[in-house]
């Protein structure tokens, strides 16, 4: 099975690669929340702690921590992978040039990446 991130307008989708859960990241419940993969049924809220409001997109780092960009305050949050648990802010808000974080990607080599939405611009 094909594992990987699909961005959407509200929300952004992940299945953990050693699990059978797919992680939403839910503005409503500023969160993201672990679904069964295969009832569909929600388990929990896999994030705790941080200050994550608006979760718009995330992906797994190559040390294998969730991190999550948050467009409501232009900020990276990085959540330990296995427990959900906050861990660090990544990028602070207002800082870097990011604005309105959209889309979070690594490169092989260990490069994150991510799409400045309202400056138009992709950060390394």
């Amino acid at each position: 099975m094909v594992r990987t991130v699909i961005a959407f307008l509200s929300f952004a989708i992940f299945v953990i690669p050693t699990r059978a859960d797919v992680l939403v990241a839910s503005r409503d419940t500023q969160s993201v929340l672990a679904y069964n993969e295969t009832s569909g049924a929600c388990l929990r809220s896999f994030t705790s702690g941080g200050d994550l409001e608006q979760p718009e997109s995330m992906v797994f780092g190559p040390d294998g921590n969730l991190y999550t960009c948050d467009r409501m305050t232009d900020s990276i949050l990085v959540f330990n992978g296995k427990t959900g648990a906050f861990m660090r802010t990544f990028v602070q808000g207002g800082t870097g040039g990011l604005t309105g974080p959209r889309n979070l990607s690594f490169s092989p080599d260990g490069v994150l990446f991510v799409s400045s939405n309202a400056t138009d611009a992709v950060l390394v």
